[in-house]
């Protein structure tokens, strides 16, 4: 029997019309035809054997077809363009036929297998639990978080971000009852802190916070805040859902993301930030509220003034379209004085807030502020302008609007009365006039009015912002 090295033997060498040599031609002829009805799969010999003689079959079948058609007169190119243009009609038609069959598919299944749960009849939705506004941080008039509606903390690096972010999410967890003075209500589930920048500090950061805990509030902590270190398990741009099942995963119904550069690879892509915002939505529609972290761009010379707008903001106009307010900190690195100003408003503004940061604790205030009743009660009487000419040099439209907020707050508390303003006249003539009450008059100078705390158990399902109930195991 001929070995494998035999085979190959003269393999070069062709015969004048390309088929094989004789040599090869009866090599091949001496295997194949013995072997036939009990050959061996594994025999090398006989599978190159069986492959000569296919291929000498088919080269002379093609050249003696190719000699019977150019007897007749007919162009084997022209046959050979022939049969391309009949397989190319019959793979159009093909594909027609599948999108057609593919069509009839979607329209026979209509929305068969889709998610249809999030469609409410209108009186739902106009007067049920969406149309609400429950505040997470903030009071029903002036609130900073809403339920549904995502939150931003902007700012450049080492104004506090972080430890703002920090004392809320122990807010959230009912174990403080107000960041800033303003009141958070504490979360149903469990918070997930996305530690993504520098983890480590962050967990320092985060221990002086929790310094003077005790058992009963570390048990707390152990049992209601989940956190993730480093990158997240997958991009967000090819798992936009990501957030979402993390937070179910993990049975929390607030996730905190620190930061927005960490989560997002190209913050000033549309595609990235139209996904981001795609990320966030499907979290607030799950009933997840979101935090989110977010920094300018190094300062230059093209933004070293302080964000006075959404716009302002570095990155897609995305990042921020999905938020239902945000707040910006303004200052530098390691300032233990900066300014909390609100870019995007739930409802009436905070105004500028002087921030002094206590790092050694963890733990941020709000610096004696400018007390619009012990103004009122000093002066005895106010209008908006002359009100907002007490809190800023040349005020504007927008100064006197704020200020008349402030002074109807007061009315709404009872500690103020309004007399109305007559149309007509010279600028300010006939405008609204504010006076204190006897319960102004006592209140000022004595006790400076803080945000009212309800005694709800949490947001969502339409519950206020509050403090933990003494019945509480913490």
């Amino acid at each position: 029997m001929s070995t494998p090295d035999d085979m190959w033997a003269g393999w070069d060498a062709r015969d004048k019309d390309g088929g094989l040599t004789q040599l090869h031609q009866t090599r091949a002829a001496q295997h194949v035809e013995p072997r036939r009805l009990a050959r061996d799969p594994l025999d090398f010999d006989w599978m190159l054997a069986e492959a000569l003689v296919r291929e000498k079959a088919n080269r002379e079948a093609r050249r003696l077809l190719d000699q019977e058609e150019t007897a007749a007169g007919s162009d084997p190119y022209a046959r050979m363009v022939e049969t391309e243009e009949r397989r190319l009609k019959a793979r159009l038609e093909a594909q027609a036929r599948v999108a057609e069959q593919t069509q009839a598919r979607r329209e026979g299944g209509g929305l068969d297998g889709l998610d249809l749960s999030r469609a409410v009849q209108g009186g739902e939705f106009l007067f049920g639990a969406d149309a609400e506004l429950e505040p997470i941080w903030g009071s029903t008039d002036q609130t900073l978080w809403a339920a549904g509606e995502a939150v931003m903390i902007h700012g450049p690096q080492g104004t506090g971000k972080t430890t703002l972010a920090q004392q809320l999410v122990k807010a959230l967890l009912g174990l403080q009852p107000e960041v800033l003075g303003f009141a958070v209500a504490p979360t149903r589930k469990k918070v997930l802190y996305l530690a993504m920048d520098r983890p480590r500090q962050a967990a320092r950061a985060m221990k002086r916070l929790y310094a003077t805990c005790t058992e009963k509030e570390r048990a707390v902590v152990d049992e209601r805040l989940v956190v993730w270190k480093g990158p997240l398990p997958a991009p967000l741009l090819s798992h936009p859902a990501l957030l979402r099942d993390l937070a179910r995963h993990f049975s929390c119904d607030v996730i905190v993301v620190d930061s927005l550069k960490d989560a997002v690879a190209k913050l000033s892509d549309d595609e990235h930030g139209s996904n981001y915002n795609t990320a966030i939505q499907m979290c607030l529609v799950a009933g997840i509220q979101v935090c989110d972290l977010h920094h300018p761009r190094k300062a230059n010379a093209d933004n070293a003034n302080k964000a006075k707008s959404v716009d302002d903001i570095y990155g897609s106009t995305w990042l921020t379209a999905g938020h239902g307010s945000i707040v910006n900190l303004w200052g530098k690195t390691g300032d233990l004085v900066v300014e909390l100003s609100m870019l995007k408003l739930v409802n009436d503004d905070v105004g500028l807030l002087n921030v002094v940061h206590d790092h050694e604790a963890g733990v941020s205030q709000v610096q004696e502020q400018f007390d619009m009743l012990e103004a009122l009660v000093q002066k005895g009487a106010l209008t908006a302008a002359a009100a907002a000419a007490l809190t800023v040099d040349a005020p504007k439209a927008n100064d006197v609007e704020k200020a008349r907020r402030r002074l109807r707050q007061l009315v709404k508390a009872g500690l103020a009365d309004e007399e109305a303003g007559t149309r007509g006249g010279a600028p300010g003539v006939g405008a609204a006039v504010w006076r204190p009450t006897e319960d102004g008059r006592k209140v000022a100078g004595t006790q400076k009015p803080t945000t009212t705390m309800s005694s709800g158990r949490g947001f969502g399902g339409g519950a206020a912002a509050g403090s933990w109930a003494s019945t509480d195991p913490f």
